[in-house]
């Protein structure tokens, strides 16, 4: 049974924070903050290009009779990781593998990427029918019943293709780059929880407090003073990476996966470099590419809205305006689809197939019938009424009177009642 603190907190976030799970740990020996205080950063380039390359080699050395695959995407993470793989053995022999809508930007970018390197890579499309209520069903429990279900490939051609090969992961890619980092690191504890919070919490949902006093004492409690990583990192590292972003990237039926990122030696040298200077708007990480991967440099990257960091400032600007212009436009319209979105437009399909459709009404009706809100979860939601079916159906009958309307919400609540049908 999930406690009611966990179903706030899944609404809040996305993920269960009081969760004993942990599926890593840091490695805190080599974090040492004065140890690069000298370098100039032209030299720091080297430096991190050396560990990087050193910990892939020897990653390498002790799984020589694999296959090699790395997932791609348009971002940098996952790019990091082909570049320091292909300068180990021959690109041709490496794997690659995107997912999702036909043309959308993250397929597109990735596709060149492999055009650049000449990766054996494959496509794997999206449609609606990829969501049965069989398949979401089977693909939270792939992610242990964790997480939001609909945000992830079709595991069944994923395992036709690489069930038996070793996965190359660039999970905590996101923390090299300082992204989810406020710029500044936070001088206190309330601080970076403000942060955490505001940054993390489920955007344009309707569903939850926002003034938790438990959440927020549950992460204060979860801080540690003598740790060498910040409040941040902390926070980051241990409450959204671990209970969130893992179970994406491990999930069940997979052969092997490795994560590169998180070897010692790079958790030593990411998190000893100046995060503001440094570290923060992936500053070391893209000079690191310039200087030694010119060709994957030049290729556009979702962070940037589709501009590579080689175009100028002009273009670099004209591609955001256009990338946020068809993101408002698609808040509007549910024709049309926003500019990065990496699995199906589900609002598109909720107004258009009757099966998906369907299949969200009645696990909002099973979830109803449930009642496990209850008058804690109430108290903290004096505008909504959970206790009966109709209000549930509500819910589901205003998203469909107008393609207007989000349907985040709809998608979290769906994956809570498929995670406890689970259980």
């Amino acid at each position: 049974m999930i406690s009611q603190f966990n179903i706030n907190s899944f609404l809040n976030f996305g993920f269960f924070l009081d969760s004993n799970d942990t599926p890593f740990t840091i490695d805190e020996s080599l974090i040492d903050q004065k140890k690069y205080a000298d370098c100039n950063f032209s030299d720091l380039i080297d430096i991190g290009y050396d560990i990087l390359l050193k910990s892939f080699t020897k990653i390498h050395s002790k799984n020589l009779d694999s296959e090699n695959v790395v997932p791609i995407s348009g971002g940098l993470d996952s790019r990091l990781v082909l570049g320091f793989l292909s300068k180990i053995i021959d690109s041709r022999n490496i794997k690659t593998y995107t997912y999702g809508q036909k043309n959308n930007i993250d397929f597109v970018i990735a596709n060149r990427l492999s055009q650049v390197l000449g990766t054996n890579h494959k496509n794997f499309i999206l449609t609606v029918n990829d969501y049965t209520q069989k398949s979401l069903e089977s693909s939270s429990n792939r992610m242990n019943n964790k997480v939001p279900v609909f945000f992830h490939p079709n595991f069944e051609k994923i395992d036709k293709h690489f069930s038996e090969s070793t996965i190359w992961s660039g999970f905590l890619g996101c923390l090299w780059k300082g992204k989810s980092l406020p710029l500044k690191i936070s001088n206190s504890k309330a601080q970076s929880i403000d942060h955490f919070v505001r940054y993390n919490r489920l955007r344009n949902s309707e569903l939850y407090s926002y003034d938790d006093n438990l959440l927020i004492t549950y992460l204060n409690n979860s801080l540690k003073e003598n740790s060498q990583l910040s409040f941040d990192d902390q926070l980051s590292f241990f409450q959204r990476q671990s209970k969130y972003t893992f179970n994406y990237v491990s999930f069940k039926g997979q052969k092997k996966v490795l994560f590169p990122l998180l070897e010692k030696e790079n958790i030593g040298f990411w998190l000893s470099i100046d995060h503001e200077s440094q570290r923060q708007k992936s500053k070391l990480l893209i000079s690191i590419m310039e200087r030694y991967f010119p060709e994957l440099y030049r290729v556009p990257n979702t962070e940037i809205f589709g501009a590579a960091e080689s175009d100028n400032y002009f273009s670099k600007k004209v591609k955001k305006f256009s990338f946020k212009l068809r993101n408002r436009l698609s808040s509007f319209y549910a024709g049309i689809d926003p500019s990065q979105i990496s699995y199906i437009n589900f609002r598109k399909s909720f107004h258009n197939s009757e099966k998906f459709r369907e299949i969200i009404k009645q696990n909002l009706s099973n979830l109803s019938d449930r009642k496990v809100m209850g008058d804690w979860f109430m108290s903290r939601h004096n505008n909504l009424n959970w206790s009966t079916k109709l209000d549930i159906e509500k819910i589901f009958e205003d998203a469909s009177k107008t393609k207007k309307k989000p349907i985040h919400d709809i998608l979290n609540l769906v994956s809570l009642e498929i995670i406890m049908k689970n259980q």
